[in-house]
Parts: C-alpha cells; sequence; structure tokens
C-alpha cells in the first residue's frame, strides 16, 4: 500500500485521493476491509476528524461501504465510477 506523508492545508482532501486512488488503482479491491480509524490515523498521521470527512466522500462516490461495529470495506469502484460519471435523465 503507497501512503505518502501529508503536507497539503486541507488534509482530508489528501487522505480522499490517497485512498480513492489506491482504490481505483486495485491496490485494495472489492470487498477488502479497510483498516480501522485509528489505525489510518497512524498512517496518516491525522486526526480523526480527517479520516471521517474522507470517509464520508469515499460514501459519497460509492466507493466504501461502512457497516457499523463492523468496519469499512471497498465497495465496486466499476459501479462507483458509472455512478459518478452517469448523465441524469429528465
Amino acid at each position: 500500500m503507497m501512503i505518502k506523508s501529508l503536507e497539503k492545508a486541507n488534509l482530508s482532501d489528501e487522505v480522499y485521493h490517497q485512498i480513492s486512488k489506491n482504490i481505483l488503482n486495485g491496490v485494495w479491491k472489492e470487498g477488502d476491509k479497510l483498516p480501522s480509524e485509528s489505525e489510518l490515523c497512524k498512517m496518516f498521521n491525522v486526526s480523526r476528524v480527517s479520516i471521517r470527512s474522507a470517509f464520508a466522500k469515499l460514501k459519497g462516490q460509492n466507493l466504501i461501504v461502512t457497516k457499523q461495529g463492523v468496519g469499512s470495506f471497498v465497495a465496486n469502484p466499476l459501479s462507483a465510477r458509472l455512478t459518478n460519471n452517469a448523465i441524469p435523465v429528465m
């Protein structure tokens, strides 16, 4: 897994970009369990608020699903791409 030190002002965006890149590049595959929030905090050297904000964006893009008490898992990245590129029907 490729994780870089963070230097940007908006850390949650940087966390989001690194995790989404790993998902879309197949580092983490559909169904893989992501590290816990506390593990990600240590990996990225950021607060839980930054991780939770990044997770909210990842969920909004349909890249991950979270099961309370179980963890967060990679969703189907192909369906996420299709969902995000869909043209609304009027």
